[in-house]
């Protein structure tokens, strides 16, 4: 798997060697890495995404609607939870990203190349003919902006209802004039973190 896609941007012409493997462009190769590497960090997203949820539902679920009432400490790790599971959406979601620039912005183009200087190929200058799923879905196409809209709102929810809920409930336990607790502190710091992460996922 591709780990550094940002070093790789920068250096692909260099790493990867000229010519052909087993009769086949080497660009079709790294395409077919480049999308599973792309298919495991979307699973590992989504899965972050649900076990978050999980988490935050069983947790407000024991807390609110049994007669079992957790301590404010052990509520307030819905806050830190949350946190680490957007670390990992948001991380994933960045190399998805990331893949798919580097598939429009750099393998399809040398792939036209290729193409182009064969023998008897067609002329074009469009690199944006090849792999253009990557981009017909994407900025172009009609109804991005109201998707991009809803799945902010459903990362909202998701990611910060659990801890809006926990610092609201636990707040008013704060004594009168007292110094606020470092652990409410630290996770209005963390659930702001992932409010600004959530509006700059791409």
């Amino acid at each position: 798997m591709f780990t550094n896609l940002p070093r790789l941007l920068a250096e692909s012409q260099e790493l990867l060697p000229a010519g052909d493997l087993g009769g086949q462009p080497i660009e079709l190769f790294e395409y077919s890495a480049l999308k599973q590497e792309q298919s495991t960090r979307i699973a590992l997203r989504e899965t972050a995404l649900y076990a978050n949820l999980g988490i935050a539902a069983t947790m407000l679920t024991i807390h609110f609607e049994s007669t079992v009432v957790l301590a404010s400490g052990v509520l307030l790790l819905a806050p830190l939870v949350s946190g680490v599971m957007f670390w990992i959406y948001y991380n994933n979601d960045y190399y998805v990203s990331a893949i798919g620039r580097y598939v429009t912005d750099y393998l399809a183009p040398r792939l036209l190349a290729r193409f182009s200087s064969a023998e008897g190929a067609p002329k074009t200058s469009r690199p944006d003919l090849l792999f253009a799923w990557e981009r017909a879905h994407k900025h172009h196409s009609p109804g991005w902006w109201a998707r991009r809209a809803v799945a902010r709102i459903v990362l909202l929810f998701s990611f910060l209802t659990a801890p809006a809920a926990a610092l609201v409930y636990t707040f008013p336990k704060i004594p009168s004039g007292g110094v606020i607790p470092w652990e409410w502190g630290v996770d209005l710091l963390v659930s702001f973190l992932v409010l600004v992460g959530i509006f700059r996922l791409s």
